[in-house]
């Protein structure tokens, strides 16, 4: 984040009065005695306010104005500048205000243990801009540094290589994102994967622990903005009309559309947690050090079949005095939560594994014992306990999620993790109905493996043996049977009557 600081501003009076006098004697200043020395430096030690060292901030810096020798005398000269626009002697152009200034060489990065060196740098007034800031690092204010400079400790001698020990203020909150309704838990729980079923509802929470220097705290700052979003990628449908914000038990804030980088996405949504005009918290608990809890809920979408399905949690804030907002990221070691959904595909086949067979009817029982349901609305599952309630799927024929169908083939589609089961109801015709559940692993590779295109595609065969199937109750097939027996019986008892009258007769 980066400190306002407008070059229009801090170069007013300073550019102004070059322009008008032209050159500026230094004599006028009671400098020291002037020197033979071109050239000096600056080095910049990068340090938080508790003295630690920072990595990974960027600075450049930017000339403003020469010095020159005038006899013992030294001198502003800006014939070469343009209200701030360097013209000769600089390399990498940059803009900042509306003011086009040219840097001295290129960005300097901090290592977090080594400190910055420009070296070589001819005499003069240079800006140094912290251009590149830390993820969770509150700017540092630019500065204006004259090379050389008077020293501190004897006004009567110059120091030609400068120390300058810019301040960086760490943004104290932070944000963080896990699945407290719905889905399955992946592994092990500090990854932070749920496996769940294409329809279903998550509920998830976000906790926000608020910055020591919000409104009261210590070192208290005026926050314009202070906007916890949420962006969610596809296959993740969220319910804004559920977001609902709270500390503790009292609701300070409700979520809308839209986040402050895409406000067209009416799937995310912000909580502001500052009122409208900027200038005070959205709620009298929203202090400093508070922990807020946004809790909202969002349904998996077909879409999400095989990919990660995640949203990322961010706070995007401001405050007077900056010239730009920053933004906080989850911990890198906490992130955000990732939802998987997986398919598996299956081929009916006669014994020799050879012909697809169609007329197949199955039921899925999933691994916690519960049944796959078609939902209300065909575009996911609902669980169910009763068998009796569950979605058939039938081998050859369309299957829900989708709309391809093949000979002996069918699919199931965005269903949780783990070993379920596929259970047949009906055999085909002329074949002998499974005696048991067949088991089916659904994961990466049964996902990956079967794009839901082809029917060459599957992940199990299931096999049926030829046998015969006893007519069913009350069908025609059983009168013949039964009359049939009645003949055989009749014609059995007429032979013994027979055998017993011949026998008598003897």
């Amino acid at each position: 984040m980066k400190k306002h600081f407008s070059i229009k501003r801090v170069f007013g009076l300073f550019l102004a009065m070059l322009v008008m006098v032209g050159t500026i004697s230094a004599q006028a200043l009671a400098a020291p005695t002037w020197g033979a020395e071109t050239e000096g430096s600056l080095t910049i030690k990068k340090t938080d306010q508790n003295g630690i060292s920072i990595a990974g901030a960027g600075y450049s810096i930017y000339k403003v104005a020469d010095i020159v020798q005038n006899g013992s005398e030294m001198s502003y000269d800006t014939s070469a500048y343009t209200h701030g626009v360097a013209v000769t002697g600089s390399t990498t152009a940059a803009a900042f205000d509306g003011i086009s200034l040219t840097s001295y060489g290129s960005e300097q990065i901090t290592d977090g243990t080594n400190d910055l060196l420009f070296a070589s740098l001819p005499l003069g007034i240079y800006l140094v801009k912290e251009t590149t800031t830390p993820a969770g690092v509150i700017a540092s204010n630019d500065f204006i540094v004259s090379i050389p400079m008077t020293d501190p400790t004897d006004g009567d001698a110059w120091v030609y290589d400068v120390t300058a020990e810019p301040k960086n203020s760490v943004f104290t909150g932070s944000v963080s994102k896990t699945v407290v309704g719905g889905g399955a838990v992946e592994g092990d729980a500090s990854d932070k994967t749920w496996s769940v079923n294409v329809g279903e509802e998550v509920t998830y929470k976000i906790t926000v622990e608020m910055p020591s220097d919000f409104y009261g705290g210590t070192d208290a700052k005026t926050y314009t903005q202070f906007d916890v979003y949420d962006i969610p990628s596809t296959g993740l449908q969220i319910d804004v009309s559920s977001v609902e914000a709270k500390v503790g038990t009292v609701t300070v804030a409700t979520g809308v559309a839209g986040t402050p980088t895409t406000p067209s996405n009416a799937n995310g949504f912000t909580v502001s947690l500052v009122n409208a005009a900027g200038d005070a918290p959205i709620h009298a608990d929203v202090v400093a050090g508070a922990t807020v809890e946004i809790t909202y809920k969002a349904t998996v979408t077909s879409a999400g079949v095989g990919q990660d399905i995640t949203n990322a949690a961010k706070i995007k804030y401001d405050y007077e005095g900056s010239d730009g907002p920053g933004t906080e990221d989850p911990d890198p070691e906490d992130p955000d939560p990732t939802l998987h959904t997986y398919s598996h595909a299956v081929l009916k086949v006669d014994d020799d594994q050879s012909t697809p067979l169609n007329g197949a009817e199955f039921v899925v029982k999933l691994a916690n014992g519960n049944y796959l349901q078609l939902n209300g609305t065909s575009d996911g599952w609902n669980e169910v306990a009763n068998q009796s309630d569950a979605t058939v799927f039938t081998s050859g024929s369309s299957y829900p999620l989708a709309t391809f169908t093949a000979d002996g083939y069918f699919a199931i589609i965005g269903v949780k993790g783990g070993t379920h089961q596929i259970i047949e109801t009906k055999a085909p015709a002329g074949y002998t109905l499974l005696k048991s559940a067949v088991d089916v692993t659904f994961n990466d590779s049964s996902t990956d493996k079967q794009q839901l295109e082809s029917a060459s595609e599957y992940t199990t065969k299931v096999v049926n043996a030829k046998g015969f199937t006893l007519p069913g109750t009350g069908g025609a097939g059983i009168v013949i049977y039964i009359a049939a027996g009645i003949l055989l019986v009749a014609i059995g008892l007429v032979l013994y009557a027979k055998r017993r009258s011949l026998a008598a007769k003897k």
